[in-house]
């Protein structure tokens, strides 16, 4: 396919045109979604709604329902081996120039592999957590992950762990490229004020996060310090549950649940906070998490973080130097790391410090984005020597 020109302000520069699709605005990885959406070398062009991406932001929904009976004609007619909402997903790539396609999940690529190999479009994929690790994904979308892997000119993963778990699945090694999420840089500019032992968590109340661990760990540091506090935001399936498991345990007084929490009240939480603390774990269906932005606001926040040796949250905290990890399920000693900063606000401070300079140095968006970039490029010019 033969790459097209755009101009900006100054005509001198070449613009790429790139489709960025992910299943929805409000995704969990929406933090750096929408810094793709914004930071990347191109203009880039906006798809979502679930594992089809059928909206395109702006413009509102592909096709109208005349326009999906026509598709669904037209695939019954002439056997259009694409459903009619990929036929309305390809006639968008090509009104709107399409000349690459960066997309968010593997889930998602499966429906757009089609596309991209109809229109000889490169494609870039980003595995972000559940598609790379739960077991009925895998089981359900493998066939069609090997073919991704083939076609793909590059396959992201956000963890070390992942990259070498892709390349079980079968990716090749040369295709799979570690780069982690990264916090907005807005969180490095927190200044910490605490004088008090409060522990602030934010994320979904699902199992992978295991809220019920991090409960009966905070119940524990309560009997040692009954001044502590945590702040904790984040809606999902389990809060009703965690919640009343408070409520038995007769601790809920110590614990604020926030529910949906904005970026906002995440720096006003970080800026008051001694630590930051998360119980990630792998679930009964294998599903893992990638790297919690969570996490490297956090540190980014220069706040210590006390969570688990779970798939990429040994990548960004250096335990005992930027924050404490533990096993996962290992109650007591995520208790016993938690009293150790509640005992020493001094150890919390210096540690929050260096997880604040060690995410400076190695998590940045800048370099993030940097590297979609090259990804990309690289993408588009080896496509257009073919």
């Amino acid at each position: 396919m033969a790459c097209k020109i755009y101009f900006q302000t100054d005509p001198s520069v070449i613009m790429l045109k790139i489709a960025l699709l992910s299943p929805d605005q409000s995704a969990d990885s929406s933090t750096f979604i929408q810094a793709h959406k914004r930071l990347l070398d191109g203009k880039v062009i906006y798809f979502f709604k679930n594992w089809y991406p059928i909206q395109l932001e702006g413009h509102g929904r592909l096709y109208s329902l005349p326009q999906a009976f026509f598709y669904i004609l037209n695939n019954k007619i002439f056997r259009n081996p694409l459903n009619f909402k990929q036929q309305a997903l390809k006639k968008a790539f090509i009104t709107e120039g399409v000349e690459v396609a960066l997309v968010e999940y593997g889930v998602t690529a499966v429906s757009v592999l089609p596309i991209c190999r109809a229109l000889n479009i490169p494609m870039i994929v980003i595995f972000h957590g559940f598609d790379a690790y739960e077991k009925p994904v895998l089981e359900k979308y493998m066939p069609q992950y090997i073919e991704i892997f083939k076609y793909a000119s590059g396959i992201v993963a956000v963890s070390q762990h992942m990259k070498q778990k892709l390349i079980s699945l079968g990716c090749p090694a040369e295709k799979t490229v570690w780069n982690p999420c990264a916090p907005n840089d807005i969180f490095f500019n927190i200044e910490n004020t605490c004088t008090e032992k409060i522990f602030v968590a934010v994320g979904r109340f699902v199992e992978k996060k295991s809220p019920i661990s991090l409960l009966l760990a905070f119940e524990k540091v309560l009997k040692i310090h009954a001044d502590a506090r945590l702040i904790w935001g984040g809606e999902g399936t389990l809060l009703t549950e965690t919640r009343e498991k408070a409520v038995e345990l007769g601790i809920n007084h110590a614990i604020t649940f926030l529910g949906f929490v904005t970026t906002d009240q995440i720096i006003e939480m970080f800026s008051t906070a001694l630590a930051f603390v998360q119980h990630s774990v792998t679930d009964r269906n294998g599903d893992s998490e990638g790297t919690p932005v969570a996490v490297l606001e956090a540190s980014a926040a220069a706040l210590p973080v006390v969570s688990t040796f779970h798939t990429g949250i040994p990548d960004v905290i250096v335990n005992d130097k930027t924050g404490f990890l533990v096993a996962e399920y290992d109650i007591d000693g995520m208790a016993d790391a938690m009293c150790q900063l509640a005992n020493n606000f001094n150890m919390a401070r210096e540690m929050g410090h260096a997880g604040r300079d060690f995410v400076r140095t190695h998590f940045t968006m800048t370099k993030h984005i940097k590297i979609l970039n090259d990804l990309i490029k690289n993408a588009v010019k080896t496509s257009n020597t073919l």
